[in-house]
């Protein structure tokens, strides 16, 4: 996030305002909308928000009475209020811009895609950002630093020289992807991110840590979360092909395939165990995915067995 003055006990304290709210029921869309609107109003709004990410992440989980606060009335929801901005306001700057995923934050994103979807975003400073099927993210761009926080799904980034030689940085619950010169995709969801590079180097800083990181060079790949990071492991042929409308298979098992596959379609799409070990080679059309399995159906001892056009399992041909 961009740097910005040290947030004050007003800013703090609607922060956690809003913290409390969003916790303590399921918000409308007009709330959704009025945090929104809070939140990039100004750079200290961003700050006290990035503090209360940061406090969760510190404590793993809230104080009880914060996380998951009973607001039987008006009494108790100041009392929590201020234990919050009481904690906020000692608590360590937000470090490496911390980011904890909350269910609205996909639903107030700026940029998303449906599933089956891909898009295009030009960014800024020439870069570019291709979203994946059922993404969201928010960019970022302040005097100090240009920020991504990807809130779920898939993000192929190809950055540009920057003027004024800002980093150019991936957030997601898990830590921060930092761009070397580089293209590199980030694949995230709640059990952990995936970050494989196809030019340069990245840096990946583990959430829980400030100091750990992993560098990963061209051809690698890793998945981490908060709290560690696995051994790098060589990128798949054609691993970017989506931003294409493709899907690559190259001597893959049909389950692994098919489990990818079920990104792009709306719906319940399954492997039987019994096929799961087929070998699947070939170049598939994300944007038609019905073509695609009957194309499997065609070269495979295999059929597809439809409960409702939503609801397909891949079984063995009997």
């Amino acid at each position: 996030m961009s740097v910005a003055a040290k947030p004050g006990h007003a800013v703090l304290q609607a922060a956690a305002e809003w913290y409390v709210q969003l916790q303590a029921e399921q918000p409308t869309a007009q709330q959704l909308q009025r945090f929104e609107a809070w939140l990039h109003a100004d750079a200290s709004h961003r700050h006290a928000w990035s503090k209360v990410q940061r406090l969760e992440q510190q404590f793993g989980l809230l104080p009880a009475d914060i996380a998951v606060p009973a607001l039987q009335n008006a009494q108790a929801r100041r009392r929590t209020v201020l234990k919050m901005v009481a904690l906020l306001a000692i608590t360590a700057p937000a470090g490496w811009g911390a980011y904890e995923y909350r269910p609205w934050r996909p639903l107030t994103a700026r940029y998303s895609t449906a599933t089956g979807e891909i898009k295009q975003v030009r960014l800024a400073d020439g870069g570019i950002l291709f979203l994946n099927t059922a993404t969201s993210l928010d960019i970022d761009y302040g005097p100090q630093q240009r920020i991504v926080q990807l809130h779920e799904g898939e993000v192929l980034v190809e950055t540009a020289a920057d003027a004024a030689d800002r980093p150019f940085i991936v957030h997601t619950r898990h830590g921060a992807i930092r761009e070397l010169g580089t293209r590199f995709t980030v694949r995230t969801d709640r059990h952990g991110t995936q970050a494989a590079v196809l030019e340069h180097a990245v840096k990946i800083t583990l959430a829980g840590s400030d100091s750990e990181s992993v560098l990963l060079q061209a051809g690698q790949q890793a998945r981490f979360n908060a709290a560690e990071a696995s051994a790098p492991w060589p990128l798949h042929p054609h691993q970017d092909a989506w931003i294409r409308g493709v899907l690559v298979a190259d001597d893959q098992p049909l389950g692994e395939f098919i489990a990818q596959l079920a990104r792009y379609r709306p719906g319940l799409l399954r492997c039987d165990p019994e096929v799961a070990d087929f070998r699947v080679s070939g170049a598939f059309r994300l944007q038609d995915t019905d073509e695609a399995l009957h194309n499997l159906a065609a070269a495979l001892p295999v059929r597809l067995v439809y409960r409702t056009r939503y609801w397909v399992t891949v079984m063995p041909r009997r």
